[in-house]
This record gives structure tokens, C-alpha cells and sequence, in this order.
């Protein structure tokens, strides 16, 4: 146990490099500083796009309920028409949350991704974050959570990672 702790503050020390970029990979820095990874596939004529955002630190939920309402509506289009934008084109436009970062992703056929890439912007650039759709957003997530907190398995868990918890606290103070 000595020796991975001694390892562990050793490896501490080195300096902080760059990550490696996979072979294929490439990076490119947009104008306002936004880093673009991509990689083709020349075997099959699909796009995947993946925009991530990191999340405010100290501020749960934020990233779930900007995801939620993101693909509500823009100035020009409301989210049936974003729907069937999307749909039309055989595509898949989605979106991921957790507690640091929000991901919406675009999968396409080569042929689309240039309207879809623009209509993604679009969605980022231009949503509409009217009250009446935050406060349903806001309301509709408290019910899960409320619904969630009424499930056996949930109360369980809860109460055992409480309790593992409290005891990994009382090992370390030894």
C-alpha cells in the first residue's frame, strides 16, 4: 500500500501534458477559440457531430433543463418543425447531460449535414427560452425527481451510499 501511494504522489509531480490525439484525429481552433476534433470515415456517408459544453460548476440541473428546452423552439422554428426537420432527413438529433458538461449530437447522411449542421446552430445560436416552456421543463423534472425519490430502489440507494459514506469517513479519520 506504501508503494502505490509513493507511486501516487510521484506521478502527482510530473507536469501537466497536452492529451495525445488518436491516430486519424485532427484539431482545428475556430476563431472564437471553440477546438474542433474530427476524423473521416470514407467507407460510409454518414456524419456524427457532437457539440459539448461544459456546465456551470455549483449550479445542478442547469445543464438538464438548457437541454430540455434547447430543442423546444428557435426564433424560426418551433419544435415540431425542428422535429420534423430532423426526421425527414432520417436523422438523429439528441442531447446529454451531466453534472459538468452538456453534449447535443447530430447523426446524418453526408448528403443532409450541411441544412442539419446549420439547423444545429440554429438550435445553440437562436433558442427560445420562454418562461412558459422553462417553468414546464422546471416543473416536469421536479415530478421525477419526487417520483423518483418514491421508489423503493431509490430510497434504498440513497440510504446505503449515506451510510458507506459516513463510514469511509470514519476509516479515513483513523
Amino acid at each position: 500500500m506504501l508503494f502505490r501511494s509513493a507511486k501516487r504522489r510521484q506521478s502527482l509531480r510530473k507536469p501537466i501534458r497536452k492529451p495525445k490525439m488518436h491516430k486519424g484525429f485532427s484539431r482545428r481552433t475556430l476563431e472564437r477559440g471553440s477546438q474542433l476534433l474530427f476524423t473521416e470515415n470514407l467507407e460510409t456517408p454518414i456524419i456524427s457531430t457532437r457539440f459539448l459544453f461544459p456546465s456551470k460548476i455549483g449550479a445542478p440541473g442547469l445543464a438538464h433543463l438548457t437541454s430540455a428546452v434547447l430543442t423546444k423552439g428557435t426564433q424560426q422554428h418551433n419544435s415540431q418543425e425542428l422535429a420534423g426537420l430532423v426526421e425527414n432527413a432520417g436523422a438523429q438529433l439528441g442531447y446529454e447531460t451531466a453534472t459538468d458538461y452538456l453534449l447535443l449530437s447530430l447523426k446524418c447522411l453526408a448528403e443532409d449535414f450541411k441544412a442539419l449542421f446549420t439547423l444545429c446552430l440554429e438550435i445553440l445560436t437562436e433558442a427560445n427560452f420562454s418562461e412558459d416552456q422553462v417553468s414546464l421543463e422546471k416543473n416536469v423534472t421536479l415530478q421525477g425527481i419526487r417520483a423518483q425519490r418514491e421508489r423503493a430502489f431509490s430510497v434504498a440507494y440513497s440510504q446505503f451510499r449515506e451510510r458507506s459514506e459516513e463510514h469511509t469517513s470514519e476509516l479515513q479519520s483513523l
